[in-house]
C-alpha cells in the first residue's frame, strides 16, 4: 500500500506563524512525508521562511499563487497540486500534534476502503488555554459505512463538528469533492466533511492528533456569517442532493436540532455580553429559517427586556450561571489538555 502523504499548507501573509506549523509536520514520524506551502500571493516574507526549509529539507515544496484565490480557492488548488495518494490541510497557524499521521494512517490500514481517517482537533488559544475538541466525545471512535455516517457526524454538538484540518483523505476524492463555488467566510469545511461522509465510508480515531489556534481577533468577530452559512448548508442538506431516504430524512431532523439548540445557546451568550444586535438576529433567524415563530417571539421579547433592563435580576443570575458552569467546564478541561499547550512553544524555534 502507498503511503505516501503530504501536508498542505495554505498561507496568507503570517510568516512569524507559518515556520511553527512547518515544523510541526516536518518532527512527524512518518518517513513518507511532503510539504506542500501554497502561497496566497502574500507579497512579504513569506518566500524567504519556506526557502530556508527547502535548503536543509528536500521534502518541503513551495507555491505562490498569482493572485490571491481566496482560502477555499488556495486549499482547492493546493488539492490539484498534491502528487501522493494522501493528503492534509494545515493552516499555517495550527500545530501537528506527533501523532497525526501515525493514528490517521493506521486507520486507512485497518480499513483501506475509507476515504479519510480523522482524529481529535484541540481548539486552544493563544495563550495556551484548551477551550474544545472538535470533534466531540458523542460522536465515537470507529468504522462509518455510508450513508449512515453522516447521521454519527451531526448527532453531537452542531459547534463541535469535525475540523477538516484533523483528516487524512484519499488525494483524488478530496479533489472530486471539495466545494471550489464556496465563498471564504462560509462553513466550507462542514459541507465538504458532510458530503463525503455522506457518500463513503471513513475512520474516525479517538487520539488528539491537532492544535488549532484561537486568535483573539477571530473569537471577537461577529458569528453572523457562519451562522448564515450553516443556514446554507442545512439548505442543502434538506434539498436530498447529497442523501436518499430515509437517511435524508433523518439527517435533516438531526441537523435541524442542531442549529435550533446551536443558535438558542449563542443567543444566550449574547444576551449575558450585551450583543443586543446579534441577539435578535438570531431571534428573527428561528422564525425564517426554521418556522419556530413562538420560540423566536419569546427570544425576541426576552432581549427587549434585557436590553432595557441589563441589571435586572434575572440577567444577573443567567451571567453567574454562565460563568459557574464556565469555570467547572474550564478546570476539567484545562487539567486534561493543558498538556498539549506546550507544543506551541516546541515548534516556535
Amino acid at each position: 500500500m502507498d503511503l505516501r502523504v503530504t501536508t498542505i499548507i495554505p498561507t496568507y501573509r503570517r510568516p512569524e506563524l507559518l515556520g511553527r506549523a512547518i515544523r510541526s509536520v516536518l518532527a512527524q514520524p512518518h518517513p513518507q512525508l511532503e510539504v506542500l506551502v501554497c502561497d496566497n500571493a502574500s507579497g512579504d516574507g513569506t518566500r524567504d521562511v519556506v526557502e530556508k526549509f527547502i535548503t536543509v529539507d528536500p521534502r518541503v515544496r513551495y507555491r505562490l499563487r498569482e493572485k490571491n484565490l481566496g482560502v477555499n480557492g488556495n486549499i482547492g488548488a493546493g488539492f490539484q497540486e498534491v502528487q501522493t495518494p494522501y493528503c492534509s490541510v494545515l493552516p499555517d497557524d495550527d500545530v501537528m500534534l506527533p501523532d497525526f499521521y501515525p493514528a490517521t494512517l493506521r486507520g486507512m490500514l485497518q480499513h483501506p476502503e475509507a476515504v479519510f481517517s480523522a482524529g481529535r482537533s484541540l481548539l486552544m488559544t493563544e495563550a495556551g488555554m484548551p477551550v474544545s475538541v472538535m470533534p466531540g466525545f458523542r460522536t465515537r471512535a470507529g468504522y462509518y459505512t455510508a450513508p449512515h455516517g453522516i447521521l454519527s457526524l451531526i448527532s453531537g454538538h452542531m459547534v463541535s463538528h469535525m475540523a477538516m484540518n484533523g483528516i487524512l483523505y484519499r488525494t483524488d476524492i478530496a479533489r472530486q469533492h471539495w466545494p471550489t463555488s464556496a465563498e471564504d467566510g462560509s462553513p466550507s469545511d462542514i459541507e465538504f466533511i458532510l458530503r463525503l461522509s455522506a457518500r463513503y465510508p471513513y475512520v474516525l480515531c479517538d487520539e488528539v492528533i491537532l492544535l488549532i489556534c484561537l486568535h483573539e481577533a477571530n473569537l471577537a468577530k461577529s458569528r453572523i456569517p457562519l451562522y448564515q452559512g450553516w443556514l446554507e448548508v442545512y439548505r442543502k442538506l434538506s434539498s436530498g442532493e447529497w442523501l436518499e431516504e430515509p437517511c435524508r430524512s433523518a439527517a435533516e431532523r438531526r441537523f435541524f436540532v442542531q442549529l435550533r439548540n446551536a443558535y438558542t445557546k449563542i443567543w444566550l451568550r449574547c444576551i449575558v455580553q450585551g450583543n443586543w444586535g446579534e441577539a435578535y438576529i438570531l431571534a428573527d433567524l428561528l422564525e425564517e429559517e426554521f418556522g419556530l415563530s413562538g420560540w423566536s417571539r419569546t427570544l425576541f421579547k426576552a432581549t427587549q427586556f434585557f436590553r432595557k433592563n441589563p441589571d435586572s435580576t434575572r440577567r444577573m443570575r443567567l451571567c453567574r450561571a454562565l460563568e459557574r458552569k464556565d469555570q467547572a467546564y474550564g478546570k476539567r478541561f484545562l487539567h486534561r489538555y493543558a498538556k498539549y499547550a506546550r507544543f506551541f512553544r516546541e515548534y516556535e524555534t
